[in-house]
């Protein structure tokens, strides 16, 4: 049985300590790094035009299609999931014997990792793709194919909106949690 109480955002933001704001810049900064990183060896790697074939193309072009269905139904789904992880009932329903504060808090943060693990996993897949193509060669020749990148740019402009800070958290503890009760 739950006993509900309502959470105010005075009480979520003692809660808020920069600590946790901070841990979770942390998580945001490395993923930035690691797609930046992957996207600067992607880029910088000079292609090999000797080895390009028509067999690789028919691969890359199949892969662009998936790439392309992959980073539509995460930029698509991932805000349904977003509200489904922020959803009160299933913070209330969990096992946790945490004040609800702490719930809240721990849902909207598990919340923000998918989210960018999610788009992350779109963002490395089109990255992938732009590797293939410098590495067999077919930069020069179908320079289309490097607009998979497009998934790695769209993440690290996702991640800048979204990048954690207090004032953001605090938002988003308004706009999911303000007033319910818990």
């Amino acid at each position: 049985m739950h006993v509900r109480s309502t959470l105010s955002r005075s009480e979520f933001e003692q809660t808020l300590t920069q600590r946790r704001v901070t841990s979770l810049s942390i998580i945001y900064a490395a993923l930035i790094v690691g797609i930046l990183t992957f996207a600067v060896i992607a880029f910088a790697i000079p292609g090999n035009s000797q080895h390009s074939d028509e067999g690789s193309m028919d691969i890359l072009l199949l892969l662009s299609g998936v790439h392309a269905f992959t980073a539509l139904t995460m930029y698509s789904v991932v805000p349904i999931i977003l509200k489904q992880l922020l959803n009160i009932e299933k913070i209330q329903a969990s096992a946790a014997a945490a004040p609800p504060a702490e719930k809240v808090l721990a849902a909207i943060q598990s919340a923000h990792i998918i989210r960018m693990a999610m788009y992350e996993g779109a963002a490395i897949f089109g990255l992938i793709i732009c590797l293939l193509t410098s590495l067999w060669g077919h930069a020069a020749t179908n320079p289309e194919l490097l607009l998979n990148g497009l998934s790695a740019f769209f993440f690290l402009v996702m991640s800048a909106a979204t990048f954690p800070t207090k004032e953001r958290l605090l938002n988003i503890f308004s706009e999911y949690f303000e007033r319910t009760s818990l």
